[in-house]
């Protein structure tokens, strides 16, 4: 992970009229960073997204961001507005706005609908798109110019599976070229699990914080077990999987909770056929 600091949010109020949105949050930033924001609806989460984007102001703290001029930020809203242009006008619009010439915009435009499965539809009004197709256009302007920081709110919000597919994998390969993303999300799904932090927003505050770790991850192929005992594997410390096999149980378990669960499986009169080392899987804490 970087250690370069992009924003600090100090004690950061929000106030709509006698309504408070968020009370005195503070949170930094650092670039390459992968955080979710999760909570219930009406929490705060879109407010510190829309904060952090410069759409809105505080009503008291400090938003600071490093550097000697401001990162460029891209902004994903929930909802993308039916405009009466074509992806191609609109897109070409917004790339010359941010100073990118017309022979980079039209290779920008046509590299980044290919990747979320829009570019047959690219001379089609975007007022007649669907939701989904409306949702990777929000996306696609919002990285047009290879931001530093993306900010994205629930981004998979009302999408269908193909959508969800594609949105998830141009998100993978923008964390995997480092670029600082934060979004709000609901929850466990595949845009959580790109996440390497989740803060927890409550009534305006950051009221708790998770962080993934890389675990590794043993699978057991045990013989002569008990009929019906699936459930009892299930509950023991660190397994992750039971399946039920031709050859018996195969038993998949956090790799430093493997002994203690062979010598109970062998206690249990149960052979063991094979261990095998398997890859790694994202735990909190």
């Amino acid at each position: 992970m970087e250690t370069e600091r992009i924003v600090h949010l100090h004690e950061v109020t929000k106030c709509f009229g006698n309504r408070t949105i968020l009370d005195k949050v503070t949170l930094s930033i650092f670039k390459g960073e992968s955080i979710a924001l999760t909570g219930d609806n009406g929490n705060g989460k879109s407010t510190l997204l829309r904060l952090i984007a410069g759409l809105i102001r505080p009503t008291s703290g400090t938003i600071v961001f490093s550097g000697d001029k401001l990162p460029a930020i891209g902004f994903v809203p929930d909802r993308f507005p039916k405009l009466p242009f074509t992806a191609n006008e609109y897109l070409m619009h917004m790339g010359l706005i941010h100073g990118l010439n017309r022979q980079q915009v039209t290779s920008r435009i046509r590299e980044l609908l290919q990747i979320v499965n829009l570019y047959h539809a690219a001379d089609v009004k975007i007022a007649n798109y669907s939701k989904g197709m409306l949702q990777k256009i929000g996306f696609v302007q919002a990285v047009l110019a290879k931001p530093e920081l993306l900010l994205l709110d629930e981004p998979l919000s009302g999408l269908d599976e193909t959508s969800t597919r594609d949105v998830a994998a141009l998100l993978s390969r923008l964390k995997q070229e480092r670029l600082t993303l934060l979004f709000a999300c609901h929850g466990e799904g595949q845009l959580y699990e790109l996440a390497d932090s989740v803060l927890n927003v409550r009534e305006g505050r950051i009221d708790a914080i998770a962080f993934k770790h890389k675990v590794p991850l043993t699978r057991i192929q045990a013989a002569h077990m008990a009929a019906g005992q699936e459930d009892i594997w299930r509950s023991f410390n660190g397994v992750t999987e039971v399946r039920t096999t031709a050859a018996g149980l195969q038993i998949t378990v956090i790799a430093d909770q493997s002994d203690v669960l062979l010598r109970e499986l062998l206690n249990q009169g149960a052979s063991i056929l094979s261990v095998q080392r398997m890859g790694e899987r994202s735990t909190w804490e």
